[in-house]
C-alpha cells in the first residue's frame, strides 16, 4: 500500500508540475482549451503508472473543477488544491 501511495504522489507530481508548462500554468485560467490540454497531460503519468481504467475519468473531470475554480476564479488557495487532488487520486486508486 506504501508504494502505491508513493506512486500516486511520482503520478500526481509529474502531471500537475513537470508536464504543466509555464504556458499552461499562465493560461489555464483564461482558457477552456488550455485548461483540458493541462487535464490530459495530468492523466498520463496515470495512466504509465495504473494503466487505462475507469478512475481517470473522474480524476480527469474533478482535475478540470479544481483548476478551474483555483486558476479562474480565485475560489482556492493552492493548498486547498493540492490536498484536494491527492484525496481524489487516493479515493479512486487505493
Amino acid at each position: 500500500m506504501i508504494v502505491k501511495i508513493l506512486y500516486l504522489i511520482l503520478a500526481h507530481m509529474l502531471g500537475d508540475y513537470f508536464l504543466q508548462s509555464d504556458y499552461l500554468a499562465k493560461f489555464k485560467g483564461s482558457d477552456d482549451y488550455i485548461l483540458i490540454v493541462h487535464c490530459s497531460l495530468y492523466v498520463v503519468p496515470f495512466i504509465v503508472i495504473f494503466g487505462v481504467t475507469w478512475h481517470l475519468i473522474p480524476l480527469f473531470l474533478i482535475h478540470v473543477v479544481i483548476d478551474r475554480l483555483k486558476a479562474r476564479h480565485n475560489k482556492l488557495t493552492l493548498w486547498q488544491d493540492q490536498l484536494i487532488h491527492y484525496v481524489t487520486a487516493l479515493i479512486y486508486f487505493l
